[in-house]
This record gives structure tokens, C-alpha cells and sequence, in this order.
């Protein structure tokens, strides 16, 4: 797989990860009467990309396998748009992964296979009616006969009204997040996708999420502050009667949750890396990927900035006082006393 390069490509990848993400969406963003003919929960997702390097700042995609109900197969081929404007050459683009998705068909079973290709589109500007690969042609009519032509299904999310925006919890977040992203107004959008994250509340899965969603925000948007973000956590965990437990808000605890969690995530991440990299470098990796998510989690943007400083610190036992100081830290200032005791 193509390594992560921004973080709507990220954030794509991890939330269509999601089953029941990538299930609804194929369920209700598709055509009824082509979702109709999908065994839709045979869905399952391939770890393979067909882009082309150059493109990957500007377009993500995901392969899902498939069953057809009557139990043969299918693929369908997920085009995430996030460039801030349509572009023109995108079919011809698809052309060119269609034809790599059947190279591996043929490959693999000798067989040419339906792929469905759908294109998701969050840029500024609504994508144009009609632009398909028909619409690229220009020249004589006699000739048009030799052009190849197909059809995609597009979702372009500025057309969705939030009502319209339907689907598994973890979706509909997604979706309106990729809607919002771009808009002057996503700060005081941001308490109606926060609404939706507490359908998540008693799933196993809900602090991870809560990264996921928090770290987009964090690293995606110019158009929403710290404080703004922090002002729709309360609105919602809070103001709006949100669950509590000594004072502290929903959204506080799940910070601190996740802190604890992506400790012990981030040790059991580097002992394993240990085993081929070195006992001392994976331990130092696991303390980094506890920080980097606490530092997300509680901080936000301004706590990821301190990570450039603190991935050149070579001391695992450094590391390990600034992730267990998150706990307590009350403000950046409280971290970088562990690493810059001068100060």
C-alpha cells in the first residue's frame, strides 16, 4: 500500500477500514439498483492501490472485493477527490485503474470481473454534470465511435444536504467532516458531527474513533481554532447535559481513556517492532506513538507541533516521563519542563 501522504488520505483509510462504515456506504451512496444486486456484507477490503505516485497529494482510493447475489464476483473502486476543484482528466484517470484492477483479475483467475467505480468528491466547487469520459472527446463525430467510453458513480458531498447524510455512525461522521472541511462555517458545524460521535459512546471502538476524528480535524482544517474546538466538545459533553463523572466532562474523560490506551497500544506496538529493529529502538517507538496520540488527544494542533523536538530525543526513559506526564499536564508548558528541565 502507498504510504500515507495527507491527512484526508488517512483519515479516509481508517474510517472505509471501519465494516460498517464501508458497508453502509456502498449500501446507500450507490445506485438502489446497484446495491441491489451486491451480497453487500461479503464486502471486504483490499490492501492494494492503483495510483499513481504523483497523484497521491491529490487523490486517495480503496479496492473492496465482493460477492454479486447470484455468488460471482465483483470489485468495487473507490476514488477519494480531495483536490479543491474538480479536475477534468479524472475519468481518463479511472480508465487507466480499471484496466490495472482487470490486469489483476486476469492474474489471479483468468477472468475478467464487474468493477463499479465511484468517485467521492469534497472540493469547494460542485463537480460538473456530464463529466465523464464521453465529455474528453473532441474530435470528428464519425470518429467517436473508437473513443472508449464508461460510466462512474459519483458522490459529490456538496450536494448532500446533513439530512441527506445517512449510514453507520462512524459514515455519517466521516462524510460530514469531508463535506465541512473546506467551509468558512465548519467551526459552528462542528457541534452536530461532535452530537454524532456520542452514538458512539458504548461501542468498543469508540475512544479510537475519537482519535481518528480528532487528529483529521487537528491536521485538515484552517478554518476552526483551538478554542472554537474545544467550546463544541463542551457545547455538546457537557452544556447539553453530556454524560459526567466528577466534574469532568465526556469528552475529558475519553481524552484520558485514550491517553491510557494509546500507552499501552503504543508499548505492545514497539515491543513488537522491537523484536526485528532491537529491544531499545522499538521500546522508543511505542513511547513516540503513545505521545503522538496524547499529544493529539489533549492538545491538539498546537501539541502535535512539539513533535519535530521531541522525535529527536534518543532517551526512552525521557519518553516515558513525557507520556506518563500527559496524564497530569495541564497546559505544554508542564511537558516541556520533563524534556527542557533548563527552562
Amino acid at each position: 500500500m502507498a504510504e500515507i501522504s495527507n491527512p484526508h488520505d488517512r483519515f479516509f483509510r481508517e474510517v472505509f477500514s471501519y465494516p460498517e462504515a464501508a458497508q453502509d456506504f456502498v449500501r446507500y451512496y450507490l445506485p438502489t439498483e446497484v446495491a441491489a444486486v451486491l451480497d453487500v456484507p461479503t464486502l471486504e477490503l483490499s490492501r492494494e492501490s492503483f495510483l499513481d505516485p504523483n497523484l497521491q497529494e491529490y487523490i486517495s482510493d480503496l479496492l473492496y472485493y465482493v460477492r454479486l447475489r447470484d455468488g460471482s464476483p465483483a470489485y468495487v473502486y473507490v476514488l477519494l477527490e480531495h483536490k479543491s476543484f474538480p479536475d477534468r482528466r479524472t475519468p481518463f484517470q479511472l480508465l487507466g485503474y480499471f484496466v490495472r484492477i482487470q490486469e489483476r483479475s486476469l492474474r489471479e483467475t483468468g477472468e475478467m470481473v464487474p468493477v463499479i467505480l465511484l468517485v467521492v468528491y469534497h472540493g469547494r466547487s460542485s463537480w460538473p454534470v456530464g463529466f465523464g469520459m464521453g465529455s474528453l472527446y473532441t474530435g470528428p463525430e464519425k470518429l467517436r465511435r473508437y473513443w472508449p467510453d464508461f460510466d462512474y458513480h459519483l458522490v459529490d458531498l456538496s450536494r448532500y444536504s446533513n439530512d441527506e447524510i445517512v449510514g453507520a455512525a462512524t459514515l455519517q461522521v466521516a462524510l460530514r467532516l469531508f463535506k465541512s472541511v473546506y467551509a468558512r462555517d465548519f467551526a459552528e458545524q462542528l457541534p452536530g458531527i461532535f452530537r454524532l460521535l456520542r452514538d458512539l459512546i458504548q461501542t468498543q471502538s469508540a475512544l479510537e474513533y475519537l482519535h481518528v476524528v480528532l487528529r483529521y480535524i487537528s491536521q485538515s482544517s484552517a478554518e476552526v481554532t483551538d478554542t472554537q474546538f474545544h467550546d463544541a466538545l463542551r457545547e455538546v459533553f457537557l452544556d447539553e447535559g453530556g454524560a459526567t463523572m466528577q466534574g469532568k466532562t465526556l469528552a475529558q474523560q475519553w481524552m484520558e481513556q485514550g491517553l491510557e490506551k494509546g500507552l499501552e497500544k503504543g508499548l505492545q506496538q514497539g515491543l513488537l517492532e522491537g523484536r526485528e529493529k532491537g529491544y531499545l529502538q522499538g521500546r522508543r517507538e511505542g513511547f513516540l506513538t503513545a505521545i503522538e496520540m496524547g499529544l493529539d488527544l489533549k492538545f491538539g494542533s498546537h501539541g502535535l507541533a512539539l513533535l519535530p523536538e521531541i522525535y529527536r530525543i534518543d532517551d526512552s526513559d525521557v519518553l516515558r516521563a513525557i507520556a506518563e506526564g500527559l496524564r497530569s499536564a495541564k497546559s505544554l508548558d508542564d511537558l516541556r519542563i520533563i524534556f527542557r528541565p533548563e527552562e
